[in-house]
């Protein structure tokens, strides 16, 4: 009940902040848990589907990263405080999953849960994914439903660890995969967030594999490992850098030790 409602509001505040990347709300009915939208544009594509055949588009992951900024910087009222629904889609299935799978590596991943049970630092989407960008050719995205006044590196880091897992799934475009984070985190801009998302990063990509949400489309035994090796680098604090965590996900795909 309470994520159509949230939906509904989020909706209506990024419509308006955004209106050519988020649909209208046409109308709602909160007694009876239903709203309409506007239609996305009749041609577009989810961007995951276009990026598993292959697609590689660098300035739309840039223009992907300058849209979740802007989402960072809507204004929203104190309500929003509120974010039993990302604890339940997000924080429980997640970060407190990958704790439990890979408990050598749970100290590292309880500041991250602090920080997004506590901090109040801008609107988060909590699904910034290429599944919820259609492209026609712009962006339009959809699915609020995880939105909260949150800590905004968790929704760059979840983001991120979509295209490096296609890079996963793809080595022999993983470089244009991987291109695709830096034109994004370039698109995105601010540094602060971008350093605190890195572990966001490892946590996300260990969550796809190991958490209980995992994706569909790493089929071989060796595609999981691969993924399950980058994540542990990084939230395991081998990788310092954005660069060095795309530089150890190059090396896993090429066999090498990193």
């Amino acid at each position: 009940m309470a994520r159509i409602l949230r939906e509904v509001e989020a909706q209506r505040l990024l419509a308006a902040a955004l209106p050519d990347n988020v649909p209208r709300v046409l109308f709602s009915e909160p007694d009876d848990f239903a709203y309409a939208m506007e239609h996305a544009p009749l041609d577009a594509r989810p961007w995951k589907q276009l990026l598993l055949a292959g697609e590689i588009d660098p300035a739309l992951a840039r223009a992907a990263g300058a849209l979740l900024r802007g989402v960072h910087a809507v204004t929203v009222p104190d309500s929003f405080r509120e974010r039993t629904v990302f604890r339940q889609l997000r924080v429980d299935p997640f970060y407190r999953r990958i704790q439990e799978t890979h408990p050598d590596l749970a100290p590292a991943v309880a500041p991250l849960i602090e920080a997004m049970e506590t901090a109040s630092l801008a609107l988060c989407h909590g699904d910034f994914s290429p599944k919820n960008l259609l492209v026609s050719p712009g962006l339009t995205l959809v699915d609020h439903e995880t939105c909260h006044l949150g800590e905004p590196a968790m929704d760059v880091g979840f983001f991120c660890s979509h295209l490096l897992l296609k890079a996963v799934r793809t080595p022999a475009l993983a470089d244009g995969y991987l291109g695709l984070i830096r034109e994004a985190l370039a698109g995105y801009g601010d540094e602060g967030v971008i350093t605190r998302a890195l572990p966001h990063l490892g946590v996300c990509v260990l969550a796809r594999v190991d958490g209980t949400s995992p994706v569909d489309y790493l089929p071989g035994a060796w595609q999981k490992d691969a993924a399950r090796a980058v994540g542990r680098i990084i939230l395991g604090g081998r990788a310092a850098t954005w660069c060095d965590a795309l530089g150890c996900t190059l090396a896993e795909l090429a066999g090498r030790t990193c």
